[in-house]
Order: structure tokens, then sequence, then C-alpha cells
């Protein structure tokens, strides 16, 4: 298996860390492009063996870390704090459609392996707001297929009360497992959701969707409830070559932690639906 890190300088200072697996085996094959989640980075906990089992069933693979995530450590997930209170989700949707229009401009570094053994298409895999992204994303990139695991289907995740404290102290503390880093999300989190992204943002970029989507989603997934993926499903109603699959007894990361230990059933299943999803 050929494995290359690379990254994409955006601005000065700002870059996006990839990570390319494929096996050389002079076959065409799809580019499955891997989204990570808020607080999460492209090798979090399962992203890794996920990207190699994709790899070895006849894909080529780029998981990557967004530039405003701030990852600087990622075996013990440490974060430069500055940066992570800067990100927004427009940043994130930026480095997404960046990353995908230099691959098709062949503007990349591994643009001699993707000459060699890319047929063109792009599938795109998003946990939790991963899938957002890969949804918001879909007008510039035109992915040919889609997969969203426990993918958040509403952007504004706060209550009014949330926001208003949010909006008087300039920012919110979040705490990063396992490392117990204690980091902080400036307000202008908020305001870059409000000022770019209209109310059911994510659900509503589904409805004008007509490629194969496939939405897995753990039944004891208590940071992004049911109820999301049941949203997504619904705005999908026109789209006959869609589906909702449910991993019963899994949470939200499919019972995976990070450090990556091993796999289990849960994600195993949420692998194999997916490797089927993408094969037809």
């Amino acid at each position: 298996m050929v494995i290359l890190n690379f990254k994409l300088q955006k601005f000065e200072n700002s870059f996006i860390n990839c990570d390319f697996r494929f096996i050389p085996d002079n076959q065409k094959k799809p580019l499955v492009i891997f989204l990570h989640g808020f607080k999460s980075f492209r090798n979090w906990g399962f992203i890794p063996f996920c990207c190699e089992f994709f790899a070895k069933n006849g894909f080529m693979v780029i998981n990557f870390d967004y530039s405003m995530n701030g990852i600087i450590d990622s075996e013990k997930s440490i974060f430069d704090p500055e940066i992570f209170a800067n990100q927004t989700i427009s940043s994130h949707l930026n480095d997404f459609v960046y990353l995908v229009n230099k691959i098709k401009q062949k503007d990349i570094v591994i643009n001699d392996y993707l000459s060699e053994c890319w047929n063109n298409q792009i599938f795109t895999i998003g946990h939790s707001m991963g899938g957002a992204i890969s949804l918001l994303g879909y007008d510039e990139v035109r992915q040919d297929k889609i997969v969203l695991w426990a993918t958040i289907s509403q952007i504004d995740r706060n209550t009014d009360r949330q926001k208003q404290i949010w909006k008087k102290k300039g920012n919110t503390e979040i705490k990063i497992m396992p490392s117990e880093q204690i980091l902080h999300l400036n307000y202008t989190y908020i305001e870059d959701k409000e000022k770019n992204f209209a109310d059911n943002a994510i659900v509503n970029s589904l409805k004008f969707i007509n490629i194969p989507v496939l939405i897995i989603h753990p039944k004891n997934d208590m940071v992004v409830k049911i109820n999301e993926a049941e949203e997504l499903h619904k705005a999908l109603e026109h789209n006959n070559i869609s589906e909702l699959y449910y991993i019963e007894g899994a949470g939200h990361t499919f019972s995976v932690s990070h450090p990556f230990n091993n796999s289990n059933k849960f994600l195993e299943e949420a692998l194999n639906k997916t490797l089927d999803f993408l094969k037809k």
C-alpha cells in the first residue's frame, strides 16, 4: 500500500494536512475523501483504520485535517488553543472545496498517482459535522456518492440562552477528551453560522442532490439524536437511490474511542455497509 502524507498551503501559515492511501495495481478506481467531525482530526480513533480498509478494497483514499481545527499532537489529542478558537464552519467548508479543486485541477503532489489510477469519481464519507460539510459543499464539489455517518441535520445547535452567554463572554469552553485539555471557541463561530448559513441549510441542500446517498446512524447516538438522521432521510424523499441504515446498539463514534485500540462489530457493520454501497 502506498501511504503519503502531504499538505496544501492555503495562506501563509495555513495548511490542510492530508494522508493519501491506495494500492497500486494498475486498476482505475474512485477516490474516497473522509471528512472528520468537530473536536476531531484526520488521525482520530477509527479514521486511519477506515481509510486503510477502503484502500484495501479498491479505492484511493484521502483523509485530511481542516486548516483551522488546530490539532498539533494527534496521539495525545492536543490542539493549538488560538487556532481552535478561531475555527468556523465556513473555513472547514472552504478547505473541503479547495482540496477537491486542487485534485480536479491536477495541481496536487499526488497527481502522478491520480493520473495513473483514478477513474475521476469522487465519493465522500463524513462523520458527524464532516457529513454536513460534504453536503454543503456538493454544489461546488459535485461528488458521485455521499455517505453520512452519524451526521448532524442542523447547523444551529445552541439555544438562544447558550448563545447569549457565549456572546457576552466572547467564547465558550470546550473540553477535549482524552487529553482533558480545556479550549475555547470564539463567538465568531456562531456569527459565521448566522451570516453564511440559512436555517435548515443542511437539510435543504439534500433537496437538490440526485446522487446516491447512504445515511448510517447509530441507534444509541446521544450526541446526534436519531431524529436528525430521519430529518436528513425525509429531505431525500425525491431520491430513490438513497438509504437510511441504523446500527443497533452503537453510539456516536460506533463505540470506538481515541487512541484506537481495535475495531468492533458496530464499526465493522458500518464499514461493510458503506463498502457495499460504494461498490454498487
